[in-house]
C-alpha cells in the first residue's frame, strides 16, 4: 500500500502545482448553495466510515466481518470520492475538474454504477500515470462482494463468506462462490481503510492550508 499512497499524495501535489485555482475548485466541490456538509455527501461519508471503523476494530468474528463488509461497500459507493480523484487527474493533465465528473450516463436517465465510474476513473489515472492507484482498485474491488452484501445475498460461517444469487467471484483466475474471510476479505478491508484515511487527510489538510481569500 505504500506505493499506492505515494501515488495518491503525488496526485494532490501535482494537481496543486499545475493549477492552484482549479485545485481549490475541486476541494470546494461546489454542488449548490448551502453548507459544505449538506450540499454533498462527502462529509457524511467521512463521518460514517469513521464510525464504522470504531465498530470494526471493537468486534471480532462474524460481527467484525459484517461491519468490515459495510465499510468495504460504502467506500466504493461515494461519487464525490471518484469526482475528486478524477478531477485531480484532469487538472494534472491541463484540463478542468468537475463536481459532476462521474455522475450520470450520457443520456442522463440514470446514475452511473460503481464499475462504470471506476472504468472512467481508471482511464484518467492511466493518463495521469498513477498506476499504483489503478492496481489498488483492481486488487481490492470485487462487485460480487458489494452486491451480495447490500442485497443480503450472502451467508457466513466462522471463516468463510458464501455468495448466493450471484455470479461467481474470480480469485486467482478461478470462479468460486465462497472465500476465506481472514486471508481474502479482511486484508482488502484494511487496504481500503488505509486508502480512506490518507485520502481524507490529504483532502482536509489541503482544504485547511488555504487561510485567506
Amino acid at each position: 500500500m505504500d506505493n499506492t499512497i505515494n501515488d495518491l499524495k503525488s496526485l494532490f501535489d501535482e494537481a496543486r502545482q499545475k493549477s492552484e485555482f482549479d485545485f481549490v475548485l475541486t476541494l470546494i466541490n461546489y454542488r449548490g448553495m448551502g453548507t459544505k456538509k449538506l450540499t454533498t455527501n462527502l462529509y457524511e461519508w467521512f463521518d460514517a466510515i469513521e464510525f464504522y471503523k470504531t465498530l470494526f476494530y471493537s468486534h471480532k468474528g462474524k460481527e467484525k466481518t459484517r461491519i468490515g463488509t459495510l465499510i468495504y461497500s460504502a467506500f466504493f459507493e461515494n461519487s464525490d470520492f471518484y469526482n475528486i480523484i478524477g478531477s485531480l487527474c484532469r487538472i494534472k493533465l491541463g484540463f478542468k475538474g468537475s463536481s459532476y465528473l462521474f455522475w450520470k450516463t450520457t443520456k442522463y436517465e440514470r446514475l452511473l454504477g460503481i464499475s462504470e465510474k471506476q472504468d472512467f476513473l481508471v482511464e484518467l489515472l492511466d493518463e495521469a500515470e498513477k498506476q499504483e492507484i489503478i492496481t489498488f482498485f483492481i486488487d481490492n474491488h470485487f462487485k460480487e462482494i458489494r452486491n451480495t452484501f447490500f442485497h443480503s445475498a450472502y451467508s457466513l460461517s466462522e471463516d468463510e463468506y458464501f455468495l448466493h444469487d450471484s455470479e461467481s467471484i474470480t480469485i486467482g483466475g478461478v470462479g468460486q462462490y465462497s472465500f476465506n474471510v481472514e486471508t481474502f476479505l479482511l486484508p482488502k478491508i484494511e487496504n481500503i481503510i488505509t486508502f480512506f484515511d490518507n485520502f481524507k487527510k490529504l483532502y482536509l489538510d489541503s482544504f485547511d492550508s488555504f487561510k485567506v481569500d
